[in-house]
């Protein structure tokens, strides 16, 4: 992938997951063998207690929730969801939650990067329950910083992540050509 003034971008040393407590043992074989270096879980304290990470490596929780947006909770969505139950889940609901994450997270996606530009953090994944609101945002914002080009980035924020290892997207580290 190609970043800004002729960088180009490394593969393999930033990832995005969905929560990784669900991960089959094959692929958590995998992990321990690769040996993730930092994790960066962005999923709630209540998130976290209900599916903890097995993951090898650093775990830093940096929680995002907002506050900013009544009645909502990460940890009960995903139930409401597969429950069928959709009455709160709205564009303007969606749009005002992603706005808060811009609004009010400067510092968390600052932590977040602070930790991937370190060479002894990498490699890096960041995740939360889904792999694409939060740790969609966090992907986006990231591909900008790196200069990725917009439709690019748009491309693959609008891209579902998996369980699977094949089905994470690698992310990167500005390197030079």
């Amino acid at each position: 992938m190609e970043g800004a003034n002729g960088y180009s971008v490394k593969k393999g040393m930033v990832y995005r997951a969905d929560h990784l407590s669900r991960l089959p043992d094959n692929d958590h074989r995998v992990l321990h063998q690769g040996s993730f270096r930092t994790v960066c879980d962005l999923r709630s304290r209540r998130e976290q207690r209900k599916l903890p990470d097995r993951m090898p490596g650093r775990v830093h929780s940096i929680p995002l929730l907002s506050s900013r947006v009544k009645d909502f909770d990460p940890a009960t969505a995903m139930d409401r969801l597969r429950s069928g139950y959709l009455g709160w889940l709205s564009k303007d609901f969606i749009l005002h939650l992603y706005r808060s994450y811009l609004d009010d997270f400067g510092p968390v996606w600052r932590r977040i990067y602070s930790l991937a530009g370190l060479a002894d953090h990498l490699p890096l994944v960041f995740h939360c329950t889904g792999g694409k609101d939060r740790t969609g945002i966090c992907s986006m914002l990231l591909h900008n910083l790196l200069g990725v080009k917009k439709k690019q980035s748009l491309l693959n924020i609008s891209s579902l992540t998996f369980t699977t290892l094949k089905g994470w997207s690698r992310y990167t580290r500005i390197l030079p050509n």
